[in-house]
């Protein structure tokens, strides 16, 4: 029977949800812009409608990416009170493999 996961690999996995969250929540916010704004032109609203539409569905999603990512801050700064220097470290070891992974897509580009 295995015990818990050592500390570095919880911390590298709640940073891996916090970006896809982040990624699907630009998303979601953008999605939920377009079916707002469908769903106030559809209404018969016109304009105003399209723009109201728009405006509280692309709020409500906005607003639950937001709680959710800010769940996840919390689950992080719950690992933090274990080891915090730990933590610091491999936040920041996981940020610099996120950096150097997007320069390395962004030269396949060029």
């Amino acid at each position: 029977m295995s015990g818990p996961a050592p500390l570095a690999e919880r911390v590298t996995r709640a940073l891996e949800a916090m970006e896809r969250r982040r990624s699907r929540g630009r998303i979601e916010i953008a999605a939920g812009v377009l079916l707002g704004a469908y769903a106030g032109s559809r209404e018969g609203g016109g304009l105003w409608g399209s723009l109201a539409g728009a405006a509280i569905v692309g709020l409500a999603a906005f607003l639950s990416v937001r709680l959710s990512l800010a769940l996840r801050r919390r689950a992080l700064t719950r690992l933090s009170a274990e080891d915090p220097a730990e933590v610091a470290r491999v936040s920041e070891r996981y940020r610099i493999a996120q950096a150097v992974g997007r320069t390395s897509r962004w030269k396949a580009f060029r």
